[in-house]
């Protein structure tokens, strides 16, 4: 029977666990012999203060029954060979507490020639267990319990004897003494006693020791060796185990510290940063090594056997680092950090070049193949120098071909267009496959984007072509807007010099009549100066009536040519012969205005009408002196898009249907067709010019 572990601090200070057992005792009734043997040797190996309990007085029996602690001390000492006695197995016993209950009789003995009461644990020591026999005293049984006395005072570190009184004389009060009721009616001087005996009991406490190392076992520790010694109860090999327990155990104590010393030279090794020069890694591992030398030997402390642990230092040194013949390391933990470190060198060394020499190309964009092959040899061959390790061939293939891969295919946009381009040699077969598709794809892109400027060539030669076409047929029409105003020019000259030449005509015409007349006249004159000096008739005579109908007739063609109205006079500004247009009252008889006066300066309440003499009928025009009268009802301006117009309309003389108010006229310049005045509705177009150009001084004259 046991209960749950509980933490109890010494009085030395120390805090441990403690377990309390309680285990059948000898001669139970449900168990053999051996199996109390058993019970008996599981106590002493796993307990660090072993409480004999008995009742009443003392008894040889009692004694008897700890003959097992010397049987199991020389059984120790043969199966190991060594000689056991208290000093190595002080430790490794448990210390001893011989417990009297319900003692009766108080131990007595005799002292200086008289019988004088001792104390349980004098008496037992002095009495009990230090037996001294004469030869006539020496039977069998009294050397036989001497012998049991001798071992318990020798294998035992600490003895102790305590003993306890009848708790009650009350028989129900014994059958029940746990219970809470009955504690007052204990007897008071078994109170004392039972607190004495703790107090006894709390200085023989003590941590357990794994036997013969003179550490304390932790909790992991106590399990494993409990473990160990039920399993060899169970195979019946209990006193092997136990022989064979303290070799186990100092193996045990080494291999971990073996282990925890290697475990941290890895540790410190592993938070290395690499790469490092060669000779700053194998100073730093002679000064870890060092250290894990001293950390072995602080943990190994408590073991005695120096043989053992110079093996033990051996194998580690083993561990840590092993050399060939001409001082290069071939194994143990600081083998792996030289290969990581060379591993780790290579790798720095690749990528560098990677980032240095592939870098350049790319920033240099060069269009010949010949210099990326011949910078891609260049960066393997440094690579080859500056590498160590074996290793060295390993990162060549993963890390620096596996990067010139990547190079190809990342790049192959612009490498496959330099000058002298050849598929290069990529060793992965996964990255040449990736190497092909990305060419393959490149050109076909390639291909389609010749497609492409190709129709947009076309496209552009077509549109080309088609602005070529319209800027010669744009060349054609302003040839033809050219020929058209020269001939509307040519028109208007031959318009305007058709009135010139009948009046030249006409002006010969009177001329020669005026000759006439005068020759005639002349004639006349004399024929009747002389007839009247002869006294005859004459014989010539002229009709002057006849000469004054011609110049009448030609001087009203003229004037209808010039546009003249004979006796018109203008009723405002007084002039006598009023030229096209004439404006006349349609409501006073013989009231006449011309166009100056009536646009800008007559005032005049009826309306009037225009008469043009080569114009069959007269046109209504309105009121004189209001301008906004003069309107174009059906004509828009092109220019500023007033309807209708007001004012002065300017007439393309090419364009169909395209007129300009006076203000556009003067300022647009982007037309350069010629323009016709018209001033009225219905009225004589006069050249104008071009838009933005001088006007003539007739439309000038006539705009006014």
């Amino acid at each position: 029977m046991s209960g749950q572990p509980f933490l109890k601090t010494l009085e030395n200070g120390q805090q441990v666990a403690i377990i309390l057992v309680d285990t059948e005792g000898f001669d139970s009734i449900e168990t053999m012999a051996t199996h109390d043997d058993v019970i008996f040797t599981l106590t002493l190996l796993l307990s660090s203060v072993l409480i004999y309990n008995v009742t009443g007085n003392v008894k040889d029996t009692d004694l008897l029954k700890l003959r097992k602690v010397g049987q199991f001390a020389r059984e120790i000492q043969g199966r190991s060979g060594k000689r056991v006695d208290g000093s190595n197995l002080a430790d490794f016993f448990p210390n001893f507490m011989w417990l009297f209950r319900d003692m009766l009789l108080k131990p007595r003995r005799v002292k200086n020639g008289r019988e004088v009461s001792v104390p349980i644990e004098e008496y037992l020591k002095e009495e009990v267990l230090k037996r001294n026999y004469s030869v006539n005293q020496r039977t069998y049984d009294n050397v036989t319990l001497a012998t049991i006395g001798e071992d318990i005072l020798r294998c035992f570190p600490v003895f102790k004897a305590f003993s306890l009184s009848f708790p009650s004389d009350d028989p129900d009060v014994l059958a029940e003494l746990e219970n809470p009721k009955n504690r007052s009616l204990i007897q008071p001087k078994f109170k004392r006693e039972v607190t004495e005996f703790i107090a006894v009991l709390r200085r023989l406490f003590k941590a357990k020791k794994a036997w013969p190392l003179s550490k304390f076992m932790h909790g992991n520790e106590f399990v494993s060796v409990a473990r160990t010694y039920l399993d060899s109860v169970q195979n019946g090999s209990i006193m092997t185990t136990v022989c064979t327990s303290a070799e186990q155990t100092v193996r045990k104590t080494l291999d971990e510290a073996f282990d925890n010393a290697a475990k941290s030279y890895d540790n410190m090794m592993g938070m290395l940063r690499l790469p490092r020069s060669e000779r700053s890694l194998d100073r730093i591992h002679k000064m870890r090594c060092e250290e894990t030398l001293k950390q072995f030997a602080d943990d190994v402390s408590c073991v005695t056997q120096k043989q053992l642990i110079s093996e033990y230092s051996a194998n580690l040194k083993e561990r840590l680092a092993s050399y060939d013949g001409n001082g290069h390391v071939v194994g143990g933990l600081y083998h792996k950090y030289v290969r990581e470190n060379d591993q780790q060198h290579c790798i720095d060394v690749a990528n560098r070049l990677l980032t240095g020499k592939l870098h350049t190309l790319q920033a240099q964009n060069t269009t010949y193949y010949s210099v990326i092959a011949a910078t891609i040899d260049s960066m393997k061959e440094e690579y080859d120098r500056m590498s160590r390790g074996n290793a060295a061939q390993q990162i060549k293939e993963d890390v620096l071909s596996k990067g010139v891969s990547e190079f190809y295919i990342d790049n192959v946009n612009w490498i496959w267009k330099t000058t002298g381009f050849q598929i290069p040699s990529i060793s992965n077969i996964n990255d040449r496959e990736r190497f092909k598709a990305r060419l393959r794809a490149l050109k076909s892109e390639e291909a389609l984007r010749q497609q492409e400027r190709a129709r947009e060539e076309l496209k552009r030669a077509k549109a080309e072509q088609e602005r070529l076409l319209r800027k010669k047929m744009e060349e054609e029409e302003r040839e033809r807007e050219r020929i058209n105003a020269r001939m509307v020019d040519t028109k208007l000259q031959e318009f305007m010099a058709g009135p010139e030449r009948e009046i030249q005509s006409i002006n010969k015409r009177y001329e020669e009549a005026l000759q006439l007349h005068t020759e005639r006249a002349t004639r006349a004159v004399l024929e009747q100066h002389t007839a009247s000096l002869r006294g005859t008739a004459p014989s010539y005579t002229y009709n002057v009536q006849a000469f004054k109908q011609t110049l009448t007739e030609l001087r009203e063609q003229a004037h209808k040519l010039l546009g003249i109205h004979e006796n018109c006079r203008c009723m405002c500004c007084g002039t006598d012969k009023i030229q096209d247009p004439r404006y006349e009252c349609k409501v006073c008889p013989n009231y006449n205005l011309c166009e100056n006066c009536f646009r800008c300066k007559a005032s005049h309440s009826h309306a009037f009408q225009r008469i043009i003499l080569k114009e069959p009928y007269p046109v209504y025009v309105g009121i004189p002196g209001v301008r906004h009268n003069i309107i174009h009802p059906t004509v828009m301006c092109d220019g500023c898009a007033e309807h209708p117009m007001n004012g002065n309309r300017y007439k393309c003389t090419v364009c169909d249907n395209f007129d300009f108010c006076e203000s556009c006229f003067k300022k647009k310049r982007d037309h350069s067709h010629g323009f016709n005045l018209i001033t009225w509705p219905g009225a004589t177009a006069t050249a104008a010019g071009t838009p933005g150009g001088p006007v003539s001084p007739r439309a000038q004259c006539k705009a006014q």
